[in-house]
């Protein structure tokens, strides 16, 4: 029972330095417990500055305003459903080549592919004994 005892306390000992390792990370521990368990830091990832981010940044500000927005999100919307195979699909697609054709990106292609999709072109309950029918 002794041997039982003391391998379940060595278990929990061992989970423990675990749990710790996890939360802590490898920056923080023992360099000597490091070598042995054969962890290492993150190296951190530096991002490349972008040129005239902070140009490009303010123009962006200066031309994107909630009435831009607003008008190009009711453009966009008012074609009815752009779920594929209804109208509102192709115009929707039609509507994204042309503004970025107008805002000068360059090699804009549009692409299609054969996709089901289930056309919803409405229906009708008929009531059986009365002859009444109801749009559905």
């Amino acid at each position: 029972m002794n041997a039982r005892r003391r391998l379940g306390i060595l278990a929990l000992v061992g989970f423990g330095a675990i749990m710790v390792l996890m939360v802590v990370g490898p920056e923080r521990v023992n360099p000597f417990f490091s070598d042995i368990l054969g962890l290492n830091a993150p190296v951190p990832v530096i991002e490349p500055p972008v040129p005239h981010a902070e140009d490009v940044g303010m123009r962006v500000i200066d031309v994107v305003t909630e009435e831009n927005v607003r008008a190009l999100m009711h453009q966009f919307t008012n074609h009815g459903s752009r779920v594929v195979g209804y109208e509102g699909h192709t115009a929707a697609a039609g509507f994204i080549e042309a503004e970025f054709r107008r805002l000068g990106l360059e090699d804009v292609e549009r692409e299609s592919y054969d996709v089901a999709t289930p056309i919803d072109k409405g229906g009708h309950l008929t009531v059986v004994d009365t002859g009444e029918k109801f749009d559905v």
